[in-house]
């Protein structure tokens, strides 16, 4: 694959943050969640459920495009936050501020390194749920695409649930340290 549009470092990058904080070892935990939610709830789809989203295609679709086009921000934003913090890392070694240089959380820019690699990897399972669930619609695909559409939705939730988690983690840091 093309260097320019090979997409396993941003999956790489993810997992990777799978990581339990006091081992620094890969968590089994974290993984099998994010791997075993989606098979099981496409395995759910087809068996006792039988999901059809015949129908409801372009209200899914509407959905994960704005998903899709909030996570991009996110990642936007993120990025400029690690760029502002670079920068004020950079200063505060030639300025007073190097004085207080012990009450700022120093695993902060990990924190948000690690952000910024879940929130772009949101964007590619989103970008990639909404490019599957238009080829669905589009070309009348059979049933269990459908249910790839909802593997692919339980695992952006997952993928979210873990962003929100580190961005409260990384408000919390910020909050608690004294003015």
């Amino acid at each position: 694959m093309s260097r320019k549009i090979n997409i396993a470092p941003l999956v790489t990058a993810h997992f990777k943050t799978l990581r339990n904080n006091r081992t620094g070892k890969l968590s089994k935990w974290d993984v099998s969640i994010h791997l075993l939610v989606p098979v099981f709830t496409l395995i759910t789809c087809a068996w006792p459920l039988r999901v059809d989203l015949e129908g409801k295609y372009s209200n899914i679709l509407a959905a994960l495009a704005i998903i899709f086009g909030f996570a991009f921000a996110a990642v936007i934003f993120i990025f400029q936050l690690r760029m502002q913090m670079a920068e004020l890392q950079i200063s505060s070694k030639k300025s007073p501020v190097a004085e207080i240089a012990p009450q700022i959380d120093t695993s902060a820019p990990i924190l948000v390194n690690e952000l910024f690699s879940n929130c772009l990897y949101a964007v590619l399972i989103s970008g990639i749920a909404v490019l599957w669930t238009g080829v669905v619609d589009g070309i009348n695909l059979p049933v269990w695409c459908d249910y790839l559409i909802v593997a692919l939705i339980s695992h952006l939730v997952v993928v979210l649930m873990m962003c929100f988690k580190r961005i409260n983690a990384a408000f919390s840091r910020i909050a608690s340290l004294k003015r």
